[in-house]
């Protein structure tokens, strides 16, 4: 069984090249489509901008294709550029199974910083080295070569880091979410010290919180600037069922921006003293919404956030982003309306890919909103899924009957 174990290991790096060649071809051919429509004067000097927009498309088009967010699509891209093109060896290492596929991303991640030139000096170093390392012995020789080959990369990609950082906010589970910051060492560091220091000294006057617990609402109270935690004032958009509603079960409701919670703890939440609440009730049969037609342009107010709190991420198959672009099914310029059932929420990439590079919607009938086609460049055709307005998983059907027991002749 562990020769079954290291041969499907072989057989997934052997996948991987494939897949690594493959997206290569298919990213080369968006770039020769784009340049077809340049004047043959003005290829060498819009070159650059030209393969910048043909990646684009190409990430919108393989998102979709494996089901992926833009990101996975956009990460698997720059994989197979890097390793067919500047790695050649270690692919060649990675299709006959003797390197893993996560040790050749180790070597990508760490050859990055490097020009196209050098990161080939580094691909014939390590072809002979890889083989039989761990991941961590893969990372370290490949930093250790890169430092040699250019002393001034690792500056070069410290600063390039501190560039880099971000904060975001990524939902977990049972009514909670994580606050992430991507900050230089030194700086966390610091967060985290103050944190602490605050936490010990309440603890020490008699707080009785634990010291997680002070730390967390040490934060919160720093970055609101309120007295305490749990006084935030809070706008609450909910997707509820009328039946919920009406306390006649206790299904999920919808939070926009997070996903489903525990009816009990929507009740917890509107029990705070300053909390706006806004429900979108749908019916507990069939997860309709009444929709209000209007005659604007644009999705503004509350028609924008009824398209929000129906799509509060992306449709676009595979594309888990949040939806920030209220967009025409059917665009305006070709006489759709602005309207609930025309609209869709979208991320910024998929919106500008509709408007700008080409990709159509068509809509197959005009009382469902599920039945909008999305047509690539390459005439792919992809059915857009609207979730249910109570979110994924809410449409399960009727309770199942419990199993009735044989009877006797």
């Amino acid at each position: 069984m562990v020769d079954r174990v290291t041969a499907c290991d072989r057989l997934i790096g052997w996948a991987t090249a494939q897949q690594a060649r493959t997206v290569a071809v298919l990213a080369a051919g968006y770039e020769a489509h784009y340049l077809a429509d340049l004047p043959a004067a003005a290829t060498g000097e819009h070159r650059g901008e030209v393969r910048a927009e043909a990646v684009k498309d190409c990430v919108v088009e393989v998102g979709m294709a494996r089901v992926t967010g833009i990101n996975a699509a956009s990460n698997l891209l720059r994989f197979a550029d890097e390793l067919v093109h500047d790695h050649p060896h270690l692919l060649a290492a990675l299709e006959r199974g003797e390197v893993s596929w996560w040790n050749i991303r180790a070597v990508l991640g760490e050859t990055r910083v490097l020009p196209r030139g050098l990161r080939r000096r580094v691909d014939v170093e390590l072809a002979s080295l890889l083989p039989g390392m761990s991941w961590g012995e893969a990372t370290q020789a490949a930093a250790r070569i890169v430092i040699d080959l250019d002393p001034a990369a690792a500056a070069n990609r410290a600063e390039a880091a501190r560039q880099d950082r971000s904060i975001s906010v990524r939902p977990g589970r049972d009514g909670m979410a994580g606050l992430w910051a991507n900050l230089p060492a030194e700086q966390t560091q610091a967060c985290w010290t103050a944190l602490d220091h605050q936490a010990r000294g309440l603890k020490a006057d008699g707080d009785p919180r634990s010291l997680r617990h002070l730390m967390c609402d040490t934060l919160v109270e720093r970055v609101t600037g309120l007295s305490a935690a749990d006084q935030i004032p809070v706008r609450v958009d909910v997707a509820v069922s009328a039946s919920t509603l009406a306390g006649a079960d206790t299904h999920p409701v919808q939070l926009r921006g997070y996903g489903p919670i525990p009816a009990p703890t929507l009740k917890r939440l509107l029990a705070g003293p300053d909390v706006l609440l806004r429900r979108l009730v749908t019916d507990p049969v069939d997860d309709h919404i009444l929709s209000v037609d209007s005659k604007q342009r644009f999705y503004r107010g509350e028609l924008r956030d009824l398209i929000f709190t129906i799509d509060p991420v992306c449709v676009l198959p595979g594309c888990d982003r949040p939806a920030i672009q209220a967009d025409h099914a059917v665009r305006y310029a070709d006489g759709g309306h602005t309207t609930a059932a025309n609209g869709l929420g979208a991320c910024t990439r998929h919106n500008l890919a509709h408007e700008h590079l080409g990709h159509r919607l068509e809509r197959t009938s005009e009382e469902e909103r599920n039945e909008i086609l999305w047509i690539t460049l390459s005439r792919k055709v992809y059915k857009l899924l609207h979730p249910p307005a109570l979110g994924p998983g809410a449409q399960r059907g009727p309770d199942p009957k419990p199993p009735q027991p044989p009877r006797r002749q």
